[in-house]
């Protein structure tokens, strides 16, 4: 083994085997607590979350559940959730802070076809590629969204693409009641969202109460109904807003990364025979990207399966720490890591690329190259700083280390203001 392999086996081991042996062990003891009845681990992310699982699963005090792993996507559920193309499908079709384009909200639900681009024009929509912020700001998306024809054209697509979806659901026992649970990364608990709508239009009988179990969670709205039935095992914005808890969100890509295996995104599913099975992507520069990255995922994954096989022979022994100690153990690693990294941390995860295919799309690599010489055109410098995955290695290696130490301390009091501003009283009280 290289030495870039052996440094990614040692942040996979002491920098992610605490995080994800947590989230084993939490769902190993949620599943009992809640004599949940299935298990769905989520493609892709869900793959190494399964595999570590079942490391964990002697630990169980009852019956473990069955437990199956689960093709589906952002992309293959979106369109099977849609009864009436409308705001809650421009809100997921635009995340913020991007800007949104009308072609980018349809390709999202797998609209961009030559089918549906011709009644959008002739609904006189031509204004695809516009960027906008904010949706209420957009004429020509109001005009799409009143215009009957592409609207009766989206409601017989989404019913064709919900048929195939709950197909396919079907045949893994997705819908045979009971409690289940979907487990994943996260962050948002949209491929949840999408089930659930898309399985309650489709008017299952006996639809099964679902949970969703995931690394890390995080919305735009914590008052958002739907955060009651999931929660964020490693991370969740709930459990509290220090720059220590809030750690992941600054390189969420960096966890999926980690956790998924080398196929390619579920795109829809097709018919065979009385079978449904998943259309899997297979070509793409984006596909490509993630191909190439494969050594350096198995190198992380190695280290992670080191740490996690340890910490089981610790908790069947009696000798693993409790949920508890382990969460602050674990997110005090991820914070030094994610805020604080070195240069060869920064250099070795160079081979990781995290690729996008939703609005647009997207690749690039989780670290990629940068030297002092940014600084000379600031314009650029900071495009780039925002456009970075993991923005204080950008900093290491454009302002050294002192500036990443700054970045930390920023936002660290970003989230006292806020805490501040939310809960003035008990700030009040501590004084």
């Amino acid at each position: 083994m290289d030495a870039p392999a052996r440094r990614l086996v040692a942040i996979g081991r002491d920098v992610l085997g605490p995080a994800f042996a947590l989230h084993a062990h939490r769902v190993v003891q949620l599943a009992d607590q809640r004599r949940l009845d299935r298990l769905y681990f989520l493609a892709r992310d869900g793959w190494l979350l399964r595999q570590l699982y079942r490391v964990l699963a002697p630990l169980h005090r009852r019956r473990p559940p069955e437990d199956a792993y689960l093709h589906v996507s952002r992309r293959s559920t979106a369109l099977a959730s849609v009864e009436r193309f409308g705001p809650r499908e421009t809100r997921l079709g635009v995340r913020p802070p991007a800007r949104g384009t009308l072609r980018g909200i349809l390709r999202s639900f797998s609209l961009d076809d030559a089918e549906t681009l011709a009644l959008v024009e002739r609904a006189g929509v031509v204004e695809l590629d516009d960027p906008f912020e904010r949706a209420s700001d957009h004429p020509p998306l109001h005009v799409l969204l009143d215009d009957a024809d592409f609207q009766t054209h989206v409601a017989a697509r989404a019913r064709a693409a919900r048929a195939r979806l709950v197909g396919y659901l079907r045949q893994h026992l997705f819908l045979d009641g009971g409690k289940l649970a979907v487990v994943d990364v996260g962050w948002h608990g949209t491929i949840q969202d999408n089930l659930e709508r898309a399985v309650a239009l489709a008017g299952v009988p006996g639809a099964p109460e679902i949970r969703g179990l995931y690394f890390g969670l995080y919305g735009e709205d914590d008052d958002d109904a739907s955060f009651e039935r999931k929660e964020g095992l490693v991370y969740d914005q709930r459990r509290g807003s220090t720059v220590t808890e809030m750690a992941p969100r600054h390189f969420v890509q960096l966890f999926e990364e980690a956790a998924r295996t080398d196929e390619g995104m579920t795109l829809d599913y097709a018919e065979r025979g009385e079978n449904f099975e998943a259309v899997i992507k297979n070509s793409g520069p984006d596909y490509e990207a993630e191909r190439a990255a494969m050594p350096a995922i198995e190198a992380l994954q190695t280290g992670i399966f080191e740490y996690v096989r340890q910490y089981a022979a610790d908790a069947a022994a009696g000798r693993a720490p409790p949920a508890a100690e382990l969460r602050v153990e674990a997110q005090r690693r991820i914070e030094r890591f994610v805020f604080l990294p070195t240069a060869d941390e920064a250099q070795a995860l160079e081979p990781l690329a995290h690729a996008d295919d939703w609005a647009e799309v997207r690749w690039g690599s989780v670290a990629a190259p940068a030297s002092p010489a940014a600084l000379l055109t600031p314009r650029r410098w900071i495009d780039r700083f925002y456009e970075s995955y993991w923005k204080p290695a950008y900093l290491l290696r454009t302002g050294g280390p002192l500036a990443c130490r700054l970045f930390q301390l920023y936002e660290s009091a970003k989230l006292w203001r806020k805490s501040r501003a939310r809960n003035p009283a008990r700030h009040s009280e501590r004084r």
